[in-house]
């Protein structure tokens, strides 16, 4: 992943991730960045003070998650990525940098980099986070 200055396109840091990176979100403070990380299963946690990788999330092991974006909830507490191969949509709760439930979405599904997140009142019967 490189960051770029916009004001004058410079490349002020590159951060090796390996895999293929899909997608990336801010939370709300700016103090860290997530990018979902296609083949490895993984989304990054990266410290935007220092421009560093810290321990990844990860949501399923590599052979079964190949990651097609992220996305961000409107409050900034949860962060969801979806999975290209066998359609499962996570969640991760942003303050503890950790996966709280997953639901099937079924299919080859595409990624979230565009989508809205709302909330949807009710509870997904395959999932024991109840925002998801």
């Amino acid at each position: 992943v490189s960051v770029v200055r916009t004001v004058d396109r410079e490349v002020v840091a590159t951060i090796p991730l390996g895999g293929n990176p899909t997608g990336v979100v801010f939370r709300p403070d700016g103090r860290f960045a997530y990018v979902s990380n296609g083949p490895v299963g993984s989304v990054a946690v990266i410290d935007t003070a220092t421009w560093t990788a810290g321990t990844p999330i990860v949501l399923g092991p590599p052979e079964s998650t190949d990651l097609a974006g992220i996305a961000l909830s409107p409050d900034g507490a949860r962060a969801y990525s979806v999975d290209f191969i066998f359609g499962n949509l996570f969640a991760i709760d942003m303050s503890r940098n950790a996966v709280t439930g997953f639901a099937p979405v079924g299919g080859i599904a595409s990624g979230p980099e565009s989508a809205t997140i709302a909330r949807i009142p009710g509870l997904c019967p395959r999932s024991p986070d109840p925002l998801l």
